[in-house]
């Protein structure tokens, strides 16, 4: 405009109108410009602001965005570790959220579809911020880390608000490049106006000036804005590799701490471990794990507390907390520390636990040494205090006592409390052999001074200590003394120590000697001597006086005993060896050498030591006879108690296949047959049972040896006919009596017939002869058989002994029968006697009893008439063996009485209560109350008082018949019971008379039917 004017001057008056015209027109075109700058100038402006509208729009998109990440972090940080801090960033995101989606709404509300969005993302943000606080509130409550599906559906709202933000962000940058072009087309318009303004004046180049005023205003804008930009961008940068490097801290962290994480997903069973998890098993990260597998690898001790501790925690609704041993697949044994939570639902049913684990197996270790050291320490300290030796410790420096042990306070005659604090050498009168000064002197120069001491106490004695010093540290110093005042008279009681071992080695029963290192023999004690036959003793001497079979070990023994001699330890070496006695027999010896060491621990001789124990070898020997006898019996009794069997079965298959009279006929003889060896062998074997405790007991009578003859050879004669052997018997005069019991006296005939008849050759010849010789009544039964081999007949009567091999033959017995018939005479103040001449030269059993007086004449009464007719009566039987039951009662039935059945215990008292029977057969061995219970029950009951009790069982001891008396029977059976048994008991009860067995109060039959008396 001054440019104007400065050129428009010289013009004249005539021109002024021109240039009036001229500068209005430059005026209007100034104007015009200016306008025009000042509208290019403004749009500009607005361009600018609007682009810094949408700077300002993504900051707080990205705002909202960070913080929105600061909430999902906290959320997941508490559920994980629980810690308040995580709690901050949720509670300054439920404050700053809103007020950013305020923020954006104000900065978008010129914008419909930012509008749209935002109304879409509000919501979003509070889903995410109500799961979050959710979560939170979760973890609280159950204290267990949250599951997978409830992180993943945080990561999906999280991802979904993202989203939104994304879409808002993309409106924004496409706003920005849109306003943008619009700014960068006004800053054109804005150049075109300045270029115009300059061609016409100043005007002109006042608002171009001006339009380039609000470009660089716009410029600059835009230049802060990118700045700021860029500035968050770093920010946000930072703030991501800050995050990376803190889970990798925490990573570390894990890896570094030994810890391992799990989960377990209680409603499909599966669990998950993490790699560390694995490795702290020794398993490779590939391996599928079972809560099965995982008790499996525990140690065996720890598997029932940790399945314990794991229910426990599920139902108490507490925390997993134990410390396990685990097993490594190569065997290595590992302490893991196991902590975790349950998380339930809202029925309260466990889902999900969740849990770390920590290798704590150093941690264990170190404890473990901790406190062994502190106990050895305590316990030094301990012994130091209870040391026989008295202890001082006491400074170098002033002389004074700082400790004084029990052995000390007791020598001196002081207490602790007197010493410590005092000078130790004023206090106790001590003087040294030599100065202190120079004691000291050496203390310090070697660290220890050796050598007497007189101490005097408070009584004036002296006592003289060897003493041992040792400074430890600077100014330190532990004296230990030991008391050798009384040094002559130790060595006088060392002296009458010596002399009274000498005195024991010579009084004890064992052969003892002492060897010195070079192997000569400096005291061997009388017995040796004697039983060597030889006053001295040379290492040649014992060596050949060993066993030849024996001299490959004793180099071997040897040997060994050196070892033990070189290493200084008492340790004892011992073998056993036959020692040849000076007339030429051996003897088994136990020898053991132990090393004498003298009192500085090395070796200065051996000593040794030699006790007979030929007895025991030999008694050894014999219990590994007895055992090999025991073995062949039990052998020989499967045998014999097979064979019966296999008729029997036989006979029953039959019965199937055929029931013809005959058949059934000849099925029940062959069982009966069968049924009666079976009760035989048992009854033998009882019989062995009694006599080797002591338990049986004989009913003794004045018996006719003619009669007792008679029917032992009732059972022997069939046997002899079916072998085609001749039986010659001389008649037995019949006024020989033997005070004795018949039926065992029978048993023993038996036995010894049935031998004759089983070990003889068919067609062969039994010879039985009965005479009297003096007192005695002798029985002789010889036979043509196999006879009895020389070095067997000091054995025949040797529990379970056979002659020769069993399996060869059909009549091996069990070893048991001469065995009770030697008992059984000894038991008749008899003799029995064996003789043969050889195998196969026949064989002669002689049998001696001590005979007495005839029996007087007694003229037998008339047995009384029954009170009354005979009568049917109720019997009730009781037996868990079902087919035992019913084959007893068709048994009953048949001899016409009403029988009611039971199987068990409160069966039969209700039967009995109801069926109110005459007698009871009850078996002892019932279930849920056994025979005696139900007995001491129904004599308890008024209405069943009456019945007869007969008691049914496999035991026939005198104890078992005792207790049965106790518990109210009235008669006892032991099973198999016999048919007649069961007739003569019903009679004698349907009668009204006492069932007492036989006759002379013995059991009818071998079954043990009898009555309790």
């Amino acid at each position: 405009m001054q440019f104007a004017v400065e050129h428009a001057a010289p013009f004249g008056r005539t021109s002024r109108r021109r240039f009036v015209l001229t500068m209005i027109v430059a005026l209007l075109l100034t104007g015009g410009m200016s306008v025009l700058s000042w509208i290019a100038g403004k749009r500009a402006e607005n361009d600018a602001d609007r682009v810094s509208h949408t700077f300002a729009v993504k900051q707080a998109l990205e705002s909202t965005i960070r913080h929105l990440v600061d909430v999902e972090n906290g959320a997941r940080g508490f559920s994980l570790t629980a810690e308040d801090r995580f709690l901050d960033s949720i509670m300054a995101g439920r404050q700053i959220l809103p007020q950013d989606i305020a923020s954006l709404r104000q900065l978008t509300a010129d914008n419909p579809t930012q509008q749209r969005h935002l109304d879409v993302l509000e919501p979003q943000i509070d889903s995410a911020l109500r799961f979050a606080e959710a979560l939170v509130a979760s973890r609280k409550s159950t204290g267990a880390i949250p599951d997978t599906r409830v992180v993943h559906e945080n990561n999906r709202l999280i991802d979904v608000t993202r989203s939104t933000v994304r879409r808002m962000q993309a409106e924004e940058d496409r706003l920005l490049m849109e306003r943008s072009r619009e700014s960068n087309a006004a800053r054109r318009a804005t150049t075109l106006v300045a270029i115009g303004g300059a061609l016409v004046g100043l005007a002109l180049l006042v608002g171009i000036g001006y339009a380039t005023h609000r470009e660089i205003r716009a410029t600059v804008l835009n230049t802060e804005l990118e700045r700021r930009i860029e500035h968050r961008t770093a920010d946000l940068r930072a703030e991501r590799d800050e995050r990376r490097k803190m889970e990798e801290r925490l990573r570390l962290a894990v890896t570094g701490a030994g810890l391992g994480t799990w989960h377990w997903d209680l409603a499909t069973g599966q669990l998950a471990w993490s790699a560390e998890c694995l490795a702290l098993f020794g398993l490779p990260p590939d391996t599928t794990i079972t809560y099965e597998r995982f008790l499996a690898a525990l140690h065996a001790d720890d598997r029932v507390r940790a399945d314990a501790a794991v229910r426990k925690s599920l139902e108490d609704r507490s925390e997993y907390n134990i410390e396990l041993r685990v097993i490594w697949p190569d065997g290595t044994e590992r302490s893991v520390l196991s902590i975790g939570r349950a998380s339930y639902d809202a029925n309260g049913r466990a889902v999900r636990m969740e849990g770390i684990a920590q290798d704590v197996t150093e941690r264990k270790r170190t404890s473990d040494a901790l406190q062994k050291q502190a106990r050895e320490l305590s316990e030094q300290a301990a012994l130091l205090d209870e040391a026989y030796d008295p202890v001082l410790v006491w400074n170098l420096d002033d002389d004074e006592i700082t400790y004084c042990n029990t052995a000390a306070e007791q020598l001196y005659g002081v207490t602790r409390t007197e010493v410590i604090g005092h000078r130790v050498h004023d206090l106790l009168g001590a003087a040294f052999p030599q100065s202190l000064d120079e004691v000291k002197a050496a203390l310090r120069q070697h660290g220890r001074w050796v050598g007497p001491i007189t101490y005097t106490n408070r009584d004036d004695r002296q006592i003289v200590v060897d003493t041992r010093m040792a400074a430890r540290g600077p100014a330190r110093v532990l004296q230990a003394n030991r008391d050798v005042t009384q040094g002559k008279r130790t060595e006088e009681a060392l002296r009458a120590s010596e002399s009274r071992f000498r005195q024991l080695a010579e009084a004890t029963p064992a052969m003892i000697w002492q060897v010195s290192p070079d192997g000569l023999f400096t005291y061997v004690n009388q017995r040796l001597r004697d039983y060597l036959g030889s006053e001295t003793m040379r290492a040649a001497d014992w060596r050949d006086a060993i066993h030849p079979d024996d001299r490959s070990r004793l180099e071997l023994f040897r040997e060994s005993s050196r070892a033990v001699h070189s290493r200084a330890v008492h340790q004892i070496a011992s073998d056993e060896f036959r020692v040849r006695r000076h007339d030429g027999e051996y003897r088994w010896f136990y020898v053991q050498t132990a090393p004498g060491l003298d009192s500085d621990g090395t070796p200065a001789c051996r000593i040794g030591t030699a006790t007979d124990i030929d007895e025991l070898k030999r008694a050894q020997g014999a219990l590994v006879e007895a055992n090999q006898r025991k073995d062949e019996f039990l052998a020989t009794l499967a045998h014999e108690l097979r064979n019966p069997l296999a008729p029997i079965r036989f006979a029953l298959e039959g019965l199937k296949e055929d029931v013809s009279p005959l058949v059934s006929a000849h099925a029940r003889t062959v069982i009966e047959r069968q049924v009666k060896q079976l009760v035989r062998l048992v009854e033998d074997l009882l019989d062995v049972s009694r006599i080797t405790t002591n338990k049986i007991r004989l009913r003794r009578e004045r018996v006719r040896l003619a009669d007792l003859i008679e029917v032992a050879l009732e059972s022997a004669v069939p046997l002899a006919k079916a072998a085609e052997h001749r039986l010659d018997m001389k008649p037995t005069p019949p006024t020989v009596w033997i005070h004795g019991d018949a039926a065992r006296l029978v048993q023993v005939f038996s036995n010894v017939l049935n031998n004759a008849v089983k070990f003889t050759p068919r067609g062969g010849q039994i010879s039985v002869t009965a005479d009297v010789e003096g007192r005695d009544a002798v029985l002789r039964v010889r036979d043509t058989g196999i006879g009895i081999a020389p070095e067997a007949l000091p054995h025949l009567f040797e529990m379970f002994h056979q002659e020769g091999n069993i399996l060869d033959r059909s009549t091996g017995g069990l070893g048991i029968g001469l065995t009770l018939a030697h008992r059984l005479i000894e038991m008749h103040d008899g003799r029995i006697d064996v003789r043969s001449a050889g195998m196969g030269k026949g064989t002669e059993v002689e049998i001696r009893l001590p005979t007495t007086t005839p029996a007087p004449v007694v003229a037998h009464e008339a047995e009384p008439a029954a009170t009354g007719a005979r009568r049917p009566l109720r019997v009730e039987i009781v037996d868990d063996n079902v087919d035992a039951a019913e084959m007893l009662g068709l048994l009953v039935s048949s001899l016409g009485h009403l029988t009611q059945l039971a199987y068990d215990g409160p069966s039969a008292l209700d039967v009995a209560d109801t069926f109110v029977p005459d007698v009871i057969v009850l078996d002892i061995g019932l279930p849920i109350m056994n025979g005696y219970e139900v007995a001491q029950e129904l004599r308890r009951r008024p209405a069943l008082r009456h019945v007869h009790l007969a008691a049914l069982t496999g035991w026939g001891q005198s104890e078992d018949r005792r207790r049965a008396r106790e518990a109210g029977f009235d008669t006892h059976f032991t099973k198999p019971i016999s048919p007649t048994a069961v007739k003569d008991l019903l009679s004698a009860v349907a009668r009204g008379v006492e069932y007492a067995g036989d006759t002379n109060g013995r059991p009818r039959t071998r079954f043990g039917d009898s009555p309790i008396i």
